[in-house]
């Protein structure tokens, strides 16, 4: 079962109440951003600052599913999954924003699966390089676990 936080307190006289389940991952303050397949490289290609992009190889913890990933690219890691964006269908692209007190940071992924491997190499690119740096553990924890 998931942990849950729950906070009460009183404000202005009247009593609050607030349940978070845990845990709270970064990825909570990404919203999904659908664009197209243009947008998507062209923003890809002019990210070229080393502090903005995040380069993981992961081993998967189960077979290899293009559809199961997309998943939870979408629900658990909040972006939105750009179908036909990358020619490859083995590969998965995703976009969002992260919304945080500086402001916002696009975060575009690409995730290559390799079926045979049971691996995936993970791009994160963002606008902010501490977004960039936050959301790299994240993901890798959230598809897979680092190649050893």
């Amino acid at each position: 079962s998931l942990l849950q936080l729950s906070l009460s307190f009183l404000a202005n006289g009247k009593s609050q109440h607030h349940k978070w389940d845990l845990p709270i991952t970064i990825s909570r303050f990404c919203d999904g951003a659908s664009i197209d397949a243009q947008k998507f490289f062209g923003t890809w290609q002019q990210t070229t600052q080393p502090s903005q992009i995040s380069v993981d190889v992961v081993q998967s913890l189960h077979p290899i599913n293009v559809a199961a990933i997309s998943k939870v690219v979408q629900l658990g890691l909040r972006l939105s999954v750009l179908d036909g964006v990358d020619k490859n269908s083995n590969n998965i692209t995703g976009a969002g924003v992260f919304i945080c007190a500086q402001g916002q940071s696009f975060v575009l992924t690409r995730i290559e699966t390799n079926a045979e491997a049971q691996m995936m190499r993970i791009t994160i690119k963002t606008s902010n390089p501490s977004v960039t740096a936050a959301l790299k553990g994240t993901f890798a924890t959230a598809l897979g676990k680092p190649a050893s």
